[in-house]
């Protein structure tokens, strides 16, 4: 379901994205795998993730070798 704010950014935009491109979390910094407080900005690798757990939570990309992954937080956009 897109929240009020996923619609304006939208609309703002001219963007029509599905709605697992486009994740509006109240709390990102948390990790979903294992609720600690460790994400980090790798901005090398221009990716989030939790030095607890090693999960990647938010990156550039979708794609990794050909291969889609789930990104609990969506994209980084650069």
């Amino acid at each position: 379901m897109k929240t009020d704010a996923t619609k304006h950014f939208q609309e703002i935009h001219g963007l029509t994205l599905d709605d697992s491109d486009i994740i509006i979390n109240d709390d990102p910094e948390i990790c979903p795998e294992c609720q600690t407080r460790t994400i980090i900005l790798d901005n090398e690798k221009c990716e989030e993730y939790c030095t607890h757990c090693g999960m990647v939570t938010r990156a550039a990309s979708r794609y990794v070798a050909g291969e889609k992954i789930e990104l609990p937080y969506g994209l980084i956009i650069i």
